[in-house]
């Protein structure tokens, strides 16, 4: 949650995370405001993209960006975040723009299960999900998704090596009891839940565990399809910004291996190369993007009040 903004005195309830909080006169009177507004922190981590430089991008991809276009911000992390950065002429004929973050709820979008070992996949999570009879996309793709990959995979491959397992102590990668202590009544235990899903990372990255490489080759796989259907809902023209730190981490991976990037998706659909060829797709190194993102919002007010 951010606060941003200028002075206007209010009289307004919110509802947040399933709660109630007051907000009006009381902030309004602590911040000497008039008007102020309320951000999640993806939408102002998608502001944050408006006013990046050179050194905090890379490019995956060899497009082009066209101005003034429709930009698209994608992080998987706790959950999945997923935005759309719209821009406006600041008055009619103007060469002028303005932005406006658009968040969604795509991490709530079913999982398209598109390849076999997609389908094995969903078929594995929904023996952890009883409650369900489909899995939404952030359950296969972000943070909470690395231990269940990682159990996946070794009961496909019970002969491997575990490399990362062996170096790092066995009883770290236990998902059961992982699991017990996320849904443990007790928040004592509940703290001590901990899955190293940084260091399979890490493994499958360096390509040192096979267990770890096939979670990373998955979990870029998921991506891409994500990543895909933004670029063709949306037509990005100027760009698609992939941001997190799981983003971060998987980028070494993504660098080394940057022709098979996307290659699937957009060989499965030939007839839309051209639009691909246009939409340009960036990782943004930068992990720390609210501040950042306030700063801008911020500004961007102040200059339409005027």
């Amino acid at each position: 949650m951010l606060l941003t903004g200028q002075k206007q005195q209010v009289k307004q309830k919110f509802p947040i995370n399933k709660y109630i909080y007051k907000l009006g006169n009381d902030l309004a009177k602590q911040f000497n405001m008039k008007k102020f507004q309320l951000f999640n922190d993806f939408e102002i981590a998608s502001y944050a993209c408006l006013n990046l430089n050179e050194t905090e991008l890379i490019q995956i991809n060899d497009a082009q960006p066209i101005n003034n276009k429709i930009k698209s911000v994608c992080g998987p992390g706790t959950g999945l975040g997923v935005s759309m950065i719209v821009p406006h002429q600041k008055y009619q004929g103007s060469d002028e723009y303005v932005y406006q973050v658009w968040p969604g709820e795509g991490g709530h979008c079913s999982f398209p299960a598109v390849t076999q070992l997609q389908q094995e996949f969903h078929e594995f999570l929904l023996q952890y999900h009883n409650d369900k009879t489909a899995i939404a996309l952030e359950y296969v793709f972000a943070g909470p998704c690395i231990p269940f990959m990682y159990q996946f995979f070794k009961l496909k491959y019970p002969d491997a090596e575990l490399v990362c397992e062996n170096n790092e102590g066995e009883n770290l990668f236990d998902l059961d009891n992982y699991l017990k202590k996320v849904h443990s009544s007790d928040s004592k235990e509940r703290e001590t839940a901990h899955f190293p899903s940084h260091r399979i990372i890490q493994y499958g990255v360096n390509e040192e565990d096979q267990i770890c490489h096939e979670v990373v080759k998955l979990f870029i796989s998921i991506y891409e399809n994500a990543i895909g259907d933004i670029a063709i809902r949306t037509l990005s023209y100027s760009g698609i910004y992939l941001v997190g730190s799981m983003t971060i981490a998987i980028l070494p991976y993504l660098l080394k291996n940057r022709k098979q990037f996307m290659k699937e998706y957009i060989d499965n659909r030939p007839y839309l190369k051209n639009i691909f060829s246009k939409i340009p797709i960036y990782v943004v190194r930068n992990v720390e993007m609210g501040l950042d993102g306030a700063f801008f919002v911020t500004k961007q007010m102040a200059i339409n009040s005027e």
